[in-house]
């Protein structure tokens, strides 16, 4: 899955801001794949 759009940087997320947003990416690709 590449989201070239939304790039994720770790030193303004935190751990479970990651988690939650990789598990949304999931449960869309799951819908809509």
């Amino acid at each position: 899955i590449v989201v070239d759009h939304e790039i994720v940087d770790p030193s303004v997320l935190t751990r479970e801001d990651i988690k939650n947003r990789a598990q949304q990416i999931v449960e869309a690709n799951t819908k809509f794949g």
